[in-house]
């Protein structure tokens, strides 16, 4: 993308939707993701021994929720819940926010612009990363993962619409800076 179209897209933009895992942490950092996804998905195989197996067969923890619903209800509200404990636990551990987060936020912010956290991870996750690093003040909403609803994770539209709501700002208005 020229310069001039990341003005244009600048100069149109009234709110900022942050990506969290990238952009602003580096969640497992401290806690590896693929100890985290075994811990899911022996959790999961207590509930269905096959998808238990399959659930091995992936180091991603947002995999593993993913196929927690086929477990029924009860297994992907212990996935999801044991999920939120790992991700505040790895958020603890994680470090500094990624390098350029701070300064990218303080800018979003004193431009004027309303600034959200969209993520895949839990609100639970965020805030308190948040919360440990004194970056609250710099933020407006935070939209976490849908409790119990792994289908409307990105890159399912809901936690974008869910923040332009929150911001009462038109989709349209807004820009999301996304991780990979």
């Amino acid at each position: 993308m020229e310069s001039s179209a990341i003005a244009d897209v600048l100069g149109a933009t009234r709110a900022v939707l942050f990506d969290f895992d990238g952009p602003i942490c580096d969640v497992f950092a401290g806690q590896p993701a693929p100890d985290v996804a075994r811990h899911l998905a022996a959790t999961l195989a207590k509930y269905d021994r096959s998808l238990g197996d399959k659930a091995y067969g992936t180091d991603d923890p947002m995999e593993v929720l993913r196929l927690a619903p086929q477990g029924g209800e009860a297994a992907l509200r212990r996935v999801e819940d044991e999920l939120i404990k790992a991700e505040v636990g790895a958020v603890r551990s994680a470090g500094l926010p990624v390098s350029g987060a701070v300064a990218a936020l303080e800018a979003a912010h004193a431009s004027g612009r309303k600034v959200a956290i969209v993520s895949n991870n839990s609100a639970t996750c965020v805030r308190t990363f948040l919360l440990l690093h004194e970056l609250q003040h710099l933020v407006d909403a935070v939209v976490g993962r849908a409790p119990y609803q792994p289908e409307a994770m990105k890159p399912a539209p809901d936690s974008l619409l869910r923040a332009s709501s929150e911001l009462a700002t038109p989709l349209r208005d807004c820009t999301l800076i996304g991780g990979s």
